[in-house]
């Protein structure tokens, strides 16, 4: 039976998984924290869209929750790309009405924009978000109308 040398590579896999090197690319770092974490308790998810860049690269979550305690809407967006590191990250929540402005949070954030909140008995609401990445990537979405009460 023909003998096969194989001590180079595990003492070469060893070493590299050792010193941190092991093949394929390092994984992104995970947001830590939850729709429901920010908007608190008793708040639902009825509503999600991913914040994509034009070419399709998924950047964050935007979210629509609920709390039929309080009676109202929640919005933020968790991003997915560059967490942990500063980057234009914004949401917003508009109630149907013509005097109605969007409630609107953004700023250089490392997880999350939000949460915002509107009470909207017996009208429609409309959310969206924004993240611009530090590499100039960016992507946006705002929902129609919808969600009524």
């Amino acid at each position: 039976m023909p003998c096969t040398r194989r001590t180079p590579v595990l003492a070469l896999t060893v070493a590299a998984a050792t010193l941190g090197l092991a093949a394929g690319p390092a994984s992104a770092a995970k947001n830590p924290y939850s729709p429901g974490q920010v908007c608190g308790a008793g708040y639902g998810v009825i509503d999600q869209r991913v914040v994509r860049t034009a070419g399709g690269t998924a950047l964050g979550t935007g979210y629509l929750l609920y709390s039929g305690a309080t009676k109202k809407n929640c919005a933020v967006v968790l991003k997915s790309k560059a967490v942990g590191k500063p980057s234009y990250t914004a949401v917003s929540l508009k109630k149907s009405g013509a005097r109605s402005p969007f409630v609107v949070d953004f700023g250089d954030y490392q997880y999350y924009a939000g949460p915002v909140y509107v009470k909207a008995p017996r009208q429609c609401v409309k959310f969206g978000a924004s993240i611009k990445l530090p590499d100039k990537r960016h992507g946006v979405f705002v929902t129609p109308f919808g969600h009524c009460s």
